[in-house]
């Protein structure tokens, strides 16, 4: 079923999209959400490539205790929104 947004017909699969990427950005930040934008219409490969972005904090933060807990709770959301994303994928949205 599609819905109407500000005069847009968008379908049930373009809003799962609309708000997982309003998660990950949530989640990750806008640097990140920025540095992956080009993965926007596709939300799994977009978190994927976050989780990266993320590991790659992660070795930046070693060291400092309260950084590592930030940068571990981020890596266990974008664990969470991996399961919704490939929950989506897995929808025959037809």
């Amino acid at each position: 079923m599609a819905t109407k947004n500000g005069g847009k017909r968008v379908t049930e699969r373009q809003e799962a999209e609309r708000a997982l990427n309003q998660l990950l950005s949530l989640i990750v930040g806008s640097r990140f959400a920025k540095a992956s934008d080009c993965y926007k219409d596709r939300p799994l490969d977009r978190i994927r490539a976050c989780y990266q972005f993320t590991l790659e904090e992660e070795n930046e933060s070693f060291g400092s205790a309260t950084r590592m807990n930030q940068t571990n709770r981020k890596l266990d959301s974008l664990k969470s929104l991996t399961v919704l994303a490939q929950l989506t994928e897995s929808i025959d949205w037809s």
